[in-house]
């Protein structure tokens, strides 16, 4: 299933020696929906963005941020055309939460936005 993997990972189940392996994939997004199908704008949507980084120690983790939070606007922007809704100007961020976990380093953001 080309594509699960990352942009260029190839998957094969063949058992064949010489089939390609998955490569390296340096960036990592995922949505979890919490909100309450019921009542709209209860709850929140996380985007869980992750990024390979060169090390963990004394990250600057702003741009790690930025880059998640292009993502997370696209997704909200793409619910709100989903479901007919004119209201982007109404992306609201409520809180980020941000990690490196070490071995190897990934540079996990979490952007916590109403839906």
């Amino acid at each position: 299933m080309p594509g699960c993997l990352g942009r260029n990972a190839r998957w094969s189940d063949t058992g064949n020696a010489h089939a390609p392996r998955p490569q390296r994939v340096d960036e990592i997004y995922n949505e979890f929906d919490f909100t309450h199908p019921s009542e709209p704008g209860v709850g929140s949507m996380i985007l869980s963005y992750g990024e390979s980084a060169p090390v963990c120690e004394g990250i600057d983790f702003q741009p790690f941020v930025q880059r998640a939070e292009k993502p997370a606007r696209f997704y909200y922007d793409a619910l709100e055309c989903q479901a007919s809704l004119a209201r982007r100007d109404m992306f609201k961020i409520v809180r980020r939460e941000r990690y490196c976990i070490a071995n190897p380093n990934l540079v996990t953001i979490q952007i916590h936005f109403q839906a």
